[in-house]
């Protein structure tokens, strides 16, 4: 059965805001009482973590120091977390690590002291902070010891990865220590979704007993999110031996996305309406709002302007685009539509239309044709723009007239309403009455109109023809809906009459009191 290498540190990773990249810097210390490595870029560098790697067969005799230009520490050896071996038995070494974290330097010094002999490798793992997400590394802390453990039996080691829009490339690189020039191997296996590459060391490659050997999987699915790490020595005489496996880093560059994550909004507001003929109100300003992305920002409207507020004066129904672009490339598209109503009327289309609503009536409306100095007025009076259709209301002249002044309107006005409408005679109205609900069980509302300007009477009779109460009495006008209110507690059940009275016609609704 395979071993699984179990990681028990926390992975540290910044991914929307800056990466964590993970250096890789070592150099063999077989028999060298005192080891320093180069430390380039220190202005980028958040720690550094140090490690070397002892194997003996004898015990451990002392701490080795790790010293730079701002501080010197001293550290015990931990011993290795996991042994792979043919059998799982001892193999009668001591397998064993320094470690410990330092401050940012532009070198460090490795001192064995009394471990010359057992150490075989000095490694700094340097940690930095930069502000390109596209670009991070993980480690995996753990440390194996192989001895023939061989291909049915590997030590294998699973590293968490984001998932990203695109394919990336990832490169692993293994520390392995202690592997002599005397014909050991190493094999080391990494799988991430269907990519897969296999290396084999037989011999150092930075100074004596140390191996840095980057594995690179190009173009990795964007879905994969773990990256697997076989390691093992062949089981068989004169190539198999045993190394240490330091820590792993995984390096992950992808082509990184910022839209997937800040990308810009554009909301142009609400659609638009302008009248066409009468120019303070003809035209519309389009503000393009943005929120997230990365400023500065550039415009592009569908109409060629290339600021973030544009003034538009069309004469028929268009709809507007904005594309905002960020820093970053990303964009964000929103359209809005401006309707146009035309409202020129008259002679060569001077005038403006208006749905008036009567000084003598607020019932009566009806599309006039007016000066443009008038229209301001009219609108403070309450008239809307355009024709009285805009408003799902119906004007009630079969042609438009024209008025040069405010006199001409008022008397026109006057004279409408007590000629015609007073009368009725622009109505094809009726009296009438509706109660609901029917059956009544405690209160019923009563709605009503009227087909001319008279006193109206609402009252409630018996089958028996006896008037039980009135329930409405005033004046009304035509056209006009009212409401009033039947309260039915304390009549008795049975069939009602509620009969409306205006001037000298009436009608009736038949009711029910449960």
């Amino acid at each position: 059965m395979k071993k699984i290498v179990t990681i028990l540190a926390v992975l540290t990773l910044y991914i929307t805001v800056n990466a964590q990249l993970i250096d890789v810097v070592g150099k063999g210390a077989y028999n060298n009482a005192s080891t320093e490595l180069i430390i380039d870029d220190v202005g980028s560098v958040d720690y550094i973590v140090v490690e070397a790697v002892y194997k003996s067969p004898d015990p451990i005799d002392g701490p080795v120091e790790f010293v730079s230009g701002n501080e010197s520490i001293l550290v015990d050896a931990t011993p290795v977390e996991f042994i792979f071996t043919e059998n799982g038995t001892d193999y009668g070494v001591h397998p064993s690590y320094f470690r410990t974290t330092m401050q940012p330097a532009s070198s460090i010094t490795l001192n064995t002291l009394n471990n010359v002999a057992g150490v075989h490798s000095f490694v700094a793992y340097v940690f930095r902070t930069l502000p390109n997400p596209d670009h991070y590394s993980m480690i995996n802390y753990d440390h194996g010891f192989f001895y023939k453990n061989g291909d049915f039996a590997p030590g294998v080691t699973n590293i968490a990865i984001n998932t990203a829009s695109e394919e990336r490339d990832i490169t692993t690189t293994a520390v392995i220590a202690e592997l002599s020039y005397d014909t050991r191997l190493c094999v080391i296996t990494v799988t991430a979704g269907d990519k897969s590459e296999t290396l084999i060391l037989d011999e150092p490659n930075s100074g004596a007993n140390l191996t840095l050997e980057p594995i690179t999987l190009t173009d990795v699915a964007g879905d994969v999110d773990n990256v697997e790490i076989s390691i093992y020595s062949p089981w068989a005489w004169g190539t198999g031996d045993s190394f240490i496996s330091g820590n792993i880093v995984v390096d992950v560059e992808e082509t990184f996305d910022p839209c997937l994550t800040n990308s810009p909004l554009v909301d142009l507001g609400d659609d638009q309406l302008v009248y066409f003929g009468y120019n303070p109100m003809a035209s519309a300003d389009l503000t393009a709002s943005v929120s997230g992305g990365t400023a500065p920002y550039t415009y592009l409207w569908s109409t060629g302007e290339t600021t973030d507020v544009i003034t538009v004066c069309p004469e028929e129904n268009t709809t507007y685009t904005v594309t905002v672009t960020d820093a970053n490339g990303c964009e964000a598209i929103d359209d809005v539509e401006v309707e146009v109503v035309d409202v020129r009327c008259g002679w060569r289309n001077r005038r403006v239309l208006i749905c008036h609503t009567s000084f003598w009536c607020p019932n009566i409306q009806y599309t006039v044709c007016v000066k443009k100095w008038m229209v301001p007025w009219l609108l403070w009076w309450g008239d809307q723009m355009g024709s009285c259709d805009l408003y799902k209301s119906t004007s009630l002249l079969s042609e438009i007239p024209e008025f040069e002044s405010e006199f001409a309107l008022r008397e026109f006005d006057k004279q409408f309403y007590q000629e015609e409408f007073k009368t009725g005679k622009v109505f094809n109205l009726t009296n009438e009455v509706n109660v609901y609900p029917n059956p009544v069980n405690d209160l019923a509302n009563i709605e009503f109109t009227v087909d001319s300007e008279n006193a109206t009477v609402i009252e409630l009779y018996s089958l028996m023809g006896k008037k039980v109460k009135t329930l409405y009495e005033g004046s009304t006008r035509p056209g006009e809906v009212y409401n009033t209110i039947l309260d039915a507690s304390g009549l008795v059940k049975g069939v009602y009459l509620v009969i409306l009275r205006n001037g000298e016609s009436a009608v009736k609704q038949k009711i029910n009191i449960n």
